[in-house]
């Protein structure tokens, strides 16, 4: 995403914190879409995004996944072989 904006699920007026939970990046159009055209948008428990159409039809969006970060893990082995 190029030009994102930052759009609250919930929103900062009705009482929507401004954290990662309730933050979601959006394009220029899909803002608009949630603010102008009647669409609206939750997010699930597992962090799965709901978008509801005017007209009552769901899309969800997976939570993003990114790999798990193992450097800590080697650093600290290879600590542990040096001491023996």
């Amino acid at each position: 995403m190029r030009r994102g904006e930052l759009d609250h699920i919930t929103a900062w007026a009705d009482g929507g914190p401004t954290n990662a939970t309730n933050l979601h990046g959006l394009c220029s159009r899909h803002h608009h879409l949630k603010h102008e055209a009647g669409w609206t948008v939750a997010r699930t428990p597992d962090g799965t995004t709901v978008w509801t159409t005017p007209a009552g039809t769901h899309h969800t969006v997976d939570p993003a996944t990114y790999p798990v970060d193992r450097t800590t893990e080697i650093v600290v082995q290879n600590d542990s072989e040096e001491a023996a």
